[in-house]
């Protein structure tokens, strides 16, 4: 089973799924960045290159799933990012709203071309966004800013996309934190969501499912 995290830049998914990890090792693996892409600037391009790297990704977490038996894989982020981004670039006039449907429809084709899903469980970090703004700002100063950060406009559209994002599913599958918590209370949190999942029949069940993903807008 595979596990995605997702959320906003700044929204501490890293130091969640570490949290995770180090709470129940016996259950829980992080899911390493161990495939790397080239990086592109322009917003098409980029939204298709991530759609294409979060279908190799799950490829990938499922043989890493079957390289640790037994175990639950935790992913940062997945074809659901993708989706929201798509549909900031589009707010914020980066991309137009044909632009966006035909990455998603790429996204879609690859899922099916493999009989999969895009997501079985998925977990939303989404804490207020001044606390977000914060962190980030703190993170700049250690490690500099990734991709059009300094830009409000974008951090905070992210943001209210991802509070949107629970639309997109039309089963229980997803869990959305967005207190500004101790990183062990958000652990918690989880444990208590996994919980109540344990013993259902088909987790894949849970799938929002692409087509009535892409209707909501």
């Amino acid at each position: 089973m595979i596990i995605h995290v997702s959320g906003t830049q700044g929204a501490g998914k890293t130091s969640f799924i570490k949290g995770i990890c180090e709470a129940q090792p016996d259950l829980y693996i992080a899911y390493p960045d161990r495939l790397h892409f080239a990086k592109v600037e322009t917003p098409v391009e980029r939204q298709v290159a991530k759609m294409v790297k979060f279908y190799h990704e799950l490829c990938d977490q499922k043989k890493y799933g079957e390289e640790h038996p037994g175990k639950i894989v935790i992913a940062d982020r997945g074809f659901y990012d993708g989706i929201v981004y798509g549909r900031v670039f589009e707010t914020l006039g980066w991309m137009t709203h044909e632009q966006v449907e035909a990455v998603e429809q790429i996204a879609r084709l690859m899922v099916a071309v493999s009989e999969d899903t895009f997501s079985q469980l998925s977990v939303v970090l989404n804490p207020p966004l001044d606390v977000v703004l914060e962190r980030l700002t703190k993170r700049w100063t250690e490690k500099g800013k990734k991709w059009r950060e300094g830009e409000t406009a974008y951090i905070s559209e992210a943001h209210a996309e991802f509070n949107r994002l629970p639309s997109y599913f039309r089963g229980e599958s997803i869990l959305v934190l967005q207190q500004a918590k101790p990183v062990c209370e958000l652990v918690e949190n989880f444990n208590e969501w996994a919980c109540t999942l344990q013993g259902h029949p088909d987790t894949q069940a849970y799938d929002a499912g692409i087509d009535e993903l892409v209707a909501v807008k």
